[in-house]
């Protein structure tokens, strides 16, 4: 797949988290932050650089993205930041995480010719109403031999099999721990002290029509064009009753700044602006937002007839084509269950 033909974010999260992280005045607060305290003290003050580079997913598609952040050492030397955004409880995660990680390294031994590897320290950002149970580390993904059957293994425990329940094998798992950062249960504004980095988490867990939130967040955003377009769409994308015209008047109540208000004094000027910023983040993005449509009908028929979906379903209907899409909603008419759906021409 050639880049200008890689697909952009399935996800609403994922698209106006890439606008955001395009934005220099954003990212270098937004990277560090991420970080705990005793991490960022770590740091020298030299500007997040911010790397565009293709990770290959499981099931071997490619994705770009522009998440990956190198930081300076105080002591010299690199230091990888690796955002990634979640918008519901996955348990895949922290072996996506360590996937993406062993290509990082891959890519830097390649590109800058060492045999010395950085750390890469990953960092989720949760928007999702649910509470977050998956995994936080490869170590707690892992489970011994033993451990794989969780009544033996409880069993075995309490007759002294293991000091305090500890896994004999987990040293050798290692940790891999990435943060976590939980926007739905956080205190945004306590917890992230840039009113920039505010404004765009804010916006993340907007659920409902909120004129006054909405104004604040444009009031707040950076001077970018293009983030003001990507908290545009994905307002009216993510909140039931908004459209672009509707998040684009409420904007303009507020103090918007010179260049987002010149682009947003007029429909026409949102509207050049809109398909200048869908060209710069991807020209495949209108069939892209096709397929989410599919998706999003995918899994609302599926839920009605079988119940609720598990995050791996979930995953695989955001993760498909739009033929595979196509083939999953005529399989729904006639299937048995959501495995027998996802079953359907399946590659």
């Amino acid at each position: 797949m050639s880049r200008s033909d890689l697909p952009p974010p399935y996800q609403p999260h994922d698209f106006l988290l890439g606008a955001a992280m395009r934005c220099a005045a954003w990212v270098d607060s937004f990277g560090r932050l991420l970080l705990s305290a005793p991490v960022r003290a770590q740091l020298s003050d030299a500007p997040l650089l911010r790397h565009n580079i293709d990770l290959v997913s499981a099931n071997s598609r490619v994705y770009r993205t522009d998440g990956l952040l190198e930081a300076q050492h105080i002591d010299g030397g690199r230091v990888w930041i690796l955002p990634e955004a979640k918008s519901h409880p996955d348990s895949g995660t922290a072996l996506q995480i360590f996937n993406y990680m062993a290509q990082i390294w891959q890519w830097e031994s390649a590109r800058f010719g060492t045999t010395r590897l950085s750390p890469v320290l990953p960092a989720v950002v949760y928007s999702g109403r649910r509470v977050w149970r998956p995994p936080l580390s490869m170590g707690d993904l892992i489970a011994a031999p033993g451990r794989q059957d969780p009544k033996r293994w409880e069993i075995w425990r309490r007759m002294g099999g293991a000091a305090a329940g500890a896994d004999p094998l987990r040293a050798f798992a290692g940790s891999m721990r990435f943060a976590f950062h939980d926007l739905e249960r956080a205190d945004i504004a306590g917890d992230y002290p840039d009113p920039q980095v505010i404004a765009v988490l804010h916006g993340l867990v907007l659920r409902a029509p909120n004129a006054d939130r909405i104004k604040a967040i444009f009031e707040a955003l950076p001077d970018d064009v293009h983030l003001a377009m990507a908290m545009v769409w994905y307002i009216a994308r993510v909140v039931p009753g908004m459209t672009r015209a509707m998040v684009a008047a409420i904007a303009r109540n507020g103090k918007l700044k010179p260049k987002t208000e010149r682009a947003m004094q007029t429909q026409e000027g949102i509207d050049a602006a809109m398909k200048d910023f869908v060209s710069v983040m991807s020209p495949n993005f209108p069939a892209r937002l096709r397929a989410e449509g599919k998706a999003e009908t995918l899994c609302r028929q599926l839920q009605i007839r079988f119940g609720p979906l598990s995050g791996k379903s979930r995953a695989a209907i955001l993760d498909a084509s739009p033929e595979q899409l196509d083939a999953w909603l005529e399989a729904v008419l006639q299937a048995g269950s959501i495995d027998e759906v996802l079953r359907n021409g399946a590659a």
